[in-house]
């Protein structure tokens, strides 16, 4: 009849010894594993006689729940802390580092490893945190950083309100004017038109006026398109090529202006003699 070691560890008196190892010689263990077996029954038996008993196994119990001394009271959670002792903080409150957050906080961990609370209703923004309605933004170093509340984000600053991201001809990005319209290296107010050159710079167009190649131009004035190159007249003026003839003037040839005693002849202007 086999043994295991559970029935060997319950004979451990030495009046049952000689039984005990006479039936693990008669079990049909192998030799070096009934001799083993004989052996540890020997040296229990002696460690039995002088009172020796073999310890009981330790609590592996890992468990990661925290303990507070004083022990927490009913309603409170304990927080493990970090560095510091663990404390008691009120059920409704969420565990961060060192501290616990409220109502309508986050529990944030900045770039630097600390943890701390955002404000109400705000966000977490590498080490600080963002006011309400505040966006997180983050640098072309990687700086993370506070925009202003109500805007957005825009490259390295921020805009604010209503303002739009702009980005330039040569790539660089900055805040226009509120309710406006991105235009080149600048951004016209709301209403303008933002003018396209023949040139190809942007510029924006005078308040009511209109776009005229590389000139905009204003209310009372006109755009010539007779020259080389649009430019801007009064509106009692008539556009002669590259010029403007005073009301009252004749163009000729689109090359000069005629006065009132004058006319047009041969692509000149000469004095009339009718």
């Amino acid at each position: 009849m086999s043994m295991t070691n559970g029935d060997i560890e319950k004979n451990h008196g030495t009046g049952h010894l000689v039984d005990n190892a006479a039936r693990i010689l008669a079990s049909p263990i192998p030799r070096r594993q009934a001799i083993q077996s004989i052996c540890g029954l020997v040296t229990g038996t002696v460690l039995a006689a002088f009172g020796v008993r073999p310890a009981k196994s330790q609590n592996t119990n890992t468990a990661t729940s925290t303990t507070c001394k004083p022990a927490c009271k009913s309603g409170q959670t304990c927080c493990p802390g970090t560095g510091t002792a663990a404390f008691c903080v009120s059920s409704s409150q969420t565990c961060c580092g060192n501290t616990s957050c409220g109502s309508g906080q986050t529990c944030c961990t900045g770039t630097n490893g600390r943890q701390f609370c955002s404000n109400v209703g705000g966000a977490c923004c590498g080490n600080v945190s963002c006011g309400s309605g505040g966006p997180c933004c983050t640098s072309t170093t990687g700086q993370k950083f506070c925009g202003t509340p109500g805007g957005l984000c825009c490259t390295n600053t921020s805009c604010g309100p209503g303002e739009p991201c702009c980005t330039g001809p040569s790539g660089q990005r900055f805040c226009g004017v509120s309710g406006g319209t991105c235009c080149g290296n600048n951004s016209c107010a709301s209403g303008v038109i933002c003018c396209s050159g023949t040139n190809g710079g942007r510029f924006c167009n005078t308040p009511g006026g209109m776009c005229c190649g590389n000139y905009s131009c204003a209310p009372s004035h006109q755009c010539c398109k007779t020259g080389s190159a649009p430019f801007c007249a009064v509106n009692t003026a008539t556009c002669c090529g590259n010029i403007s003839c005073p009301q009252g003037l004749t163009c000729c040839n689109n090359t000069e202006c005629c006065g009132t005693n004058q006319k047009c002849i041969d692509g000149r202007c000469q004095v009339s003699r009718s």
